[in-house]
């Protein structure tokens, strides 16, 4: 998936989602459960791998 695909499907802009993966700001809960939601896993495991 690019990132192009994964910031419309979360509804975010590709160049906010390339500032989060590179660092320069951390991603917000608003977004971590936009990625919940859109991938069916908890906002546990999105954030240590683990259920």
């Amino acid at each position: 998936m690019t990132q192009q695909e994964l910031a419309r499907r979360i509804g975010i802009s590709q160049n906010y989602l390339s500032t989060i993966e590179r660092g320069n700001v951390q991603i917000g809960a608003e977004i971590l459960l936009k990625m919940s939601r859109e991938f069916g896993k908890s906002m546990e495991w999105l954030l240590t791998g683990e259920d």
